[in-house]
């Protein structure tokens, strides 16, 4: 919730709520960002408290000592927090050059829910920042570029008798005809054009062009 310019976790609140509702709210102190499974960035604000032993922030080995601060976050539980799991990175730090970068060690999605609503806590371990696959710029860990979308440019309807051009943003097209008798494509490599044929029969019917990646539905018509 927002409140007052300042983002709140409503973080206790009554189960029972025939009356009126009682509840805790505690203030959001950073905001962290993923990406989902279709590659979209998703953001939410959360708690963030430190709850490493002593905070010393160093584990104790027989042959090496590892950095190993541990944070908890607790966040909003919804449909895109509810899917994050253990070993799940995330980038959170003030400090954008290099930033920290956690994992989820552990997961709480119990204890803090109220029968409709509630809240996730995660523990969260810090582990080396990765140059390669850590994106500083938008602080998301593991950054995956979405894929180039490939949409065809051109008219949903063809004449029976005429010719329309099509046109796709791909380097190398792979331009083929979906539901066509016959291939009616002449290719010019990123466009291409379609022939209909003077065939009545063709009337009212439709196909489906291709370039490897997206696919255009074109309904042929007969001229009046």
């Amino acid at each position: 919730m927002l409140w007052d310019g300042i983002h709140w976790i409503v973080s206790e609140r009554d189960y029972d709520d025939d009356v009126y509702i009682r509840g805790k709210i505690t203030q959001c102190n950073y905001f962290l960002k993923w990406q989902n499974e279709k590659n979209e960035i998703v953001g939410r604000w959360a708690v963030i408290e430190t709850v490493t032993r002593y905070n010393n922030g160093v584990f104790e080995g027989k042959f090496i000592d590892n950095i190993q601060s541990t944070i908890s976050a607790m966040i909003g539980c919804d449909d895109e927090t509810m899917k994050l799991k253990r070993d799940f990175r995330f980038l959170a730090d003030i400090y954008s050059e290099e930033p920290y970068a956690f994992k989820i060690t552990q997961r709480d999605v119990l204890s803090k829910y109220y029968g409709d609503s509630g809240l996730i806590t995660w523990a969260l371990t810090q582990e080396g920042f990765n140059p390669e696959t850590d994106n500083t710029e938008l602080m998301i860990a593991d950054y995956r570029k979405p894929a180039e979308e490939s949409t065809i440019t051109g008219a949903d309807i063809i004449y029976i008798g005429r010719s329309a051009s099509y046109t796709s943003p791909l380097t190398s097209p792979n331009w083929t005809l979906i539901d066509a008798p016959i291939d009616w494509i002449v290719s010019k490599n990123q466009s291409c054009d379609i022939m209909i044929p003077v065939d009545l029969s063709l009337a009212g019917k439709s196909i489906t062009l291709s370039d490897g990646t997206n696919e255009k539905k074109i309904t042929i018509k007969a001229l009046l």
